[in-house]
């Protein structure tokens, strides 16, 4: 499952941290008592998460957010793991995939609609691969 939207951020690890806070908030959502593996290729975001790294974004609401996707993660055992941008994960890959296409569609000035219907066959297609299926499953 994917979900994605606009969001006005000014840093790249930003975005990535909501990219997380909003993946969290899906799968906490539709099952709430599953085991939680969180997969991103994004260092800052991973490392705000954790608590390693105190990142120049977090000020105001974003520093309340972070403070309260840290509980979360800390009370609800999910697990932070990094994976190399662009190696070959098919996850990464597929994400990259849908995060190109929202920028070049946005740039086109494209209908929501159209947008969620191509993104929707980029999804497909990743899934159709067995190894994403495979890797999807073992996370």
């Amino acid at each position: 499952r994917y979900n994605s939207r606009m969001i006005d951020v000014n840093a790249i690890a930003e975005a990535e941290f909501l990219a997380i806070d909003n993946a969290i908030d899906d799968a906490m959502s539709r099952e709430p008592n599953r085991n939680i593996v969180m997969l991103s290729d994004s260092r800052q975001a991973l490392g705000a998460l954790s608590g390693k790294r105190s990142p120049y974004w977090a000020t105001g609401k974003r520093l309340s957010q972070l403070n309260q996707m840290r509980a979360l993660i800390r009370d609800h055992g999910i697990q932070l793991k990094w994976v190399r941008g662009h190696s070959g994960d098919p996850l990464n890959e597929l994400a990259d995939r849908l995060a190109v296409h929202r920028r070049r569609c946005t740039e086109c000035c494209f209908s929501d609609e159209v947008i969620v219907e191509r993104e929707t066959r980029i999804v497909a297609d990743g899934f159709a691969d067995e190894s994403a299926c495979n890797s999807a499953v073992a996370a």
